[in-house]
């Protein structure tokens, strides 16, 4: 009931208290979802994973389309001259990123005692996890105009 924010309220009205927590929805669903399929896939045996692999594949083509068309049907076009004064802001944003995955990608060959790689080697590693945080702004477009209440 947590990890999908159920049972937060009665039908009604009155507040349901779910395993002694606060009322109201105190985990975000989204997140909850990710952790339970994170766990499942710890404790699942290897044939069960790839069968679940499978039938999702098969789900996230449709969910593919779902995603990109809400993606698409929110972009609003009259925006787009004020999109230049906030470039400045999306590249100041973007560096701040890099420069973190930077120094967590630094600081992590440094204490595992990885000092003998080569500085190009620590480079290509950095911009290779920066770039894997870039489409995590698909699904950020897709709920951003969702409130989250």
């Amino acid at each position: 009931l947590i990890g999908y924010s159920l049972g937060a309220e009665s039908s009604q009205g009155r507040v349901f208290v779910p395993l002694g927590f606060a009322p109201g929805s105190l985990f975000q669903s989204e997140l909850m979802v990710v952790a339970l399929g994170t766990t499942f896939a710890m404790v699942a045996d290897r044939d069960i994973l790839q069968e679940v692999e499978g039938i999702m594949g098969g789900v996230w083509v449709f969910g593919q389309l779902i995603l990109f068309s809400m993606i698409g049907s929110g972009t609003s076009l009259s925006i787009l001259p004020e999109v230049t004064g906030i470039l400045p802001l999306m590249g100041i944003g973007l560096l701040a990123r890099l420069l973190g995955v930077f120094l967590v990608v630094f600081t992590t060959r440094t204490a595992r005692g990885c000092e003998m790689q080569s500085c190009w080697a620590t480079t290509e590693d950095a911009c290779f996890c920066f770039l894997g945080t870039l489409p995590r702004a698909t699904m950020q477009a897709a709920l951003g105009n969702v409130p989250a209440t």
